[in-house]
């Protein structure tokens, strides 16, 4: 468990609620800041019973697909912005983040707002699938992607949320604020305890209370229908107060004096489903299901979810469940409700101006960012240090002893060796004449040395002249690049995409293959494009293909003209996406060598059977963070003869593109 010393904030939980009541309140709306963004009104049914939930969704205004996020609520009705005394913190929430690149759905409960529904015999199972189906909906919703849909739960929400997210293994990520992980009754013991401790009262007084909660709860476990519970219950708090003796007895009688009908509303309401279904809620059995990556909040002052019970049986959950990305954190001087406090009372939450503190804001925004950035495993990364077939230098690897360190110096380098196509079309004046591409000639690294040999004996040098260099793709300039680099001990893949910065000039996504370097210091991937001499690529100017085929059938991108060798529009992302995923699995292979279906001038998407389709939207789903999928990208390899691919010569390719 890790401890963080940031102001922080909290967040809603289920009231947990003896001699006060503990109303769930919340501060100050902080104004909106930075970029704009796009907010609509939706709605969505829950099928199973018919509910029809209204909510907003928040999406960046710019293009593109972007993750996503529903907002669960805490307990009792709350709209979509979890309003209480003129605060909004769902609205904070989801505005930071869609500022941030990330679209969020958030909604009112059913039975609130704009929103229908049974709210009587609603139960945490209820109220779950009620979120099940606004995720549902934002998978249809355009420029979001339906592969990084996660759930941020605050409190009764993190508990529907782990519910979620231990069923279905499409959830992307699991947010908890201020959500339990010991049984909701013992922690309803522990934190009432707590709350009373915090505001003084004495350990009669605390310990009385503790009796109380402890008598109620079998027969709320226990109990069958509403009438015959809240009667049972009524009369246990009845028998309690008969046993009150000293300060613990007179606190309770002046109590009584300024709450008439109190205890009477306590007993109806730890009757009603929601209270049944959540006192027999066990965190653990749903926490050892999610294998998604988690992210838990807890403040240090929250008096509803202790931290110090809660985080210990998170962390353990999660660990015996095997989950290999959960970071449970406890964060300093922050209440249930997210906010930097004093003392983490409830009567606290309407006097602190902030709604949401900005520190947890900007911890959520990274890490969800972050998980699309998932670190390779040690045996990953050595294997992509490990020349291939494609990659090895041979006998002219003393060509690479002593060459700079650099990635700068090294590009530069290989732009004096190599010329793309494009180029030698710019340079006629000074290339040989019938000078062509040569690709086909060169298909391996020792094949473009052994050439460069041939035509000056002076090695990989700066010097040389443009007749006396190669005229080969993209392709070839990424398979030097990751051939220097792995004899230089680093980690490095090619990948195949669409290069963003020919749009603006020529508007189109050409496919590209450019290179993938691990830089160890930053624990991230490195995009470099050798041939355009680029080492800073920033992941906005290269769009990978498993985005652009998310995006592709739902009619986000149609706009968009993509190109590769083999095609247009489909044809082209599959094409690039089939020679990603092979680079991405340690099969490296030309970019020539194409599976048969998409071989063909008379190609159409139309023409794939479905079960085709499932398997290329797998392949597309699993390579947005690969790095958690490379045995099962190679399972579908090995699986699917029809994503196999064909060794054929570059002539009888370049054959079959012209007749297209």
């Amino acid at each position: 468990m890790e401890k963080l010393t940031k102001n922080q904030t909290g967040i809603k939980c289920i009231s947990y609620i003896l001699v006060l009541a503990l109303t769930l309140t919340i501060t100050a709306c902080s104004g909106l800041t930075g970029n704009l963004f796009i907010e609509e009104e939706v709605t969505f049914t829950n099928p199973t019973d018919g509910a029809i939930l209204a909510g907003t969704l928040t999406r960046p205004s710019e293009k593109g697909v972007f993750p996503a996020v529903i907002l669960i609520s805490g307990s009792g009705l709350q709209d979509r912005d979890e309003s209480v005394n003129g605060h909004k913190p769902f609205k904070v929430l989801a505005e930071h983040l869609t500022q941030n690149g990330i679209a969020v759905l958030r909604f009112d409960d059913r039975g609130v707002g704009k929103s229908t529904g049974n709210v009587w015999n609603a139960t945490i199972e209820v109220f779950a699938g009620d979120a099940l189906a606004g995720i549902n909906y934002l998978k249809t919703c355009k420029n979001v992607n339906p592969y990084r849909i996660g759930i941020i739960g605050h409190s009764q929400g993190a508990m529907e949320g782990m519910m979620l997210a231990s069923e279905y293994d499409d959830i992307a990520f699991l947010i908890m604020l201020g959500g339990p992980g010991i049984p909701w009754a013992e922690n309803l013991v522990e934190a009432n305890a707590e709350n009373l401790k915090r505001q003084g009262k004495n350990k009669e007084s605390i310990d009385a209370g503790s009796r109380l909660l402890k008598k109620m709860i079998p027969v709320m476990q226990t109990g069958r229908d509403y009438e015959t519970t809240k009667n049972k219950l009524f009369e246990v708090i009845g028998e309690w107060k008969q046993s009150l003796t000293g300060l613990a007895k007179s606190e309770i009688e002046e109590f009584d004096k300024s709450h008439p009908g109190f205890w009477k509303t306590m007993a109806s309401d730890y009757s009603t489903p929601i209270y049944m279904s959540a006192v027999n809620f066990n965190p653990s059995q749903y926490l050892e299901n999610v294998h998604c990556p988690v992210l838990s909040i807890i403040g240090d002052k929250d008096v509803q979810v202790l931290s110090s019970l809660n985080n210990p049986a998170l962390q353990y959950a999660l660990d015996r469940g095997g989950n290999k990305n959960a970071t449970v954190l406890e964060m300093n001087d922050i209440n249930h409700m997210l906010q930097q406090c004093e003392t983490g009372l409830t009567n606290e939450y309407a006097e602190i101006e902030e709604s949401f503190n900005e520190d947890v804001l900007e911890l959520i925004t990274t890490w969800i960012h972050a998980q699309a950035n998932v670190k390779p495993s040690d045996e990953t990364l050595n294997k992509y240090r490990k020349q291939t077939h494609f990659t090895d230098p041979g006998e002219y690897a003393y060509l690479f002893k002593d060459l700079p360190e650099s990635k700068e110096e090294i590009c530069n380098l290989i732009k004096k060796q190599l010329i793309h196509p494009m180029e030698a079309g710019k340079m006629r004046d000074i290339l040989p004449e019938g000078r062509g591409p040569e690709d086909g000639n060169f298909p391996i690294v020792s094949d473009m040395l052994r050439e460069l040999i041939r035509r000056n004996q002076g090695g990989l040098t700066m010097d040389r002249k443009p007749e006396d260099r190669l005229i080969v793709a993209c392709y070839h300039h990424a398979l030097l690049l990751a051939s220097i680099l792995r004899s230089q001990g680093k980690s490095v893949r090619l990948r195949g995409g669409f290069a963003r910065y020919f749009e603006d000039e020529m508007k189109v996504r050409f496919g590209h293959v450019i290179c993938e370097v691990w830089n160890p210091d930053k624990e991230q991937w490195e995009l470099i494009d050798p041939d355009r001499n680029y080492t800073r690529l920033s992941r906005n100017q290269f769009e990978f293909p498993a985005e652009a085929w998310h995006n592709f059938p739902n009619n986000n991108v149609r706009d968009v003209r993509y190109i590769s060798s083999v095609g247009e529009g489909a044809q082209a992302i599959l094409h690039a996406l089939l020679l990603d995923n092979a680079f991405v699995v340690f099969n490296e292979r030309n970019y020539w060598h194409t599976p048969s279906f998409l071989f063909s001038k008379d190609f159409v998407l139309d023409n794939l059977e479905n079960e085709q389709l499932q398997v290329l939207n797998q392949i597309a789903a699993l390579m947005i963070v690969p790095e958690a999928n490379i045995s099962k990208l190679q399972k579908l390899y090995d699986d699917n003869s029809f994503i196999h691919t064909h060794a054929r010569s570059i002539m009888n390719y370049y054959e079959k593109i012209e007749d297209k």
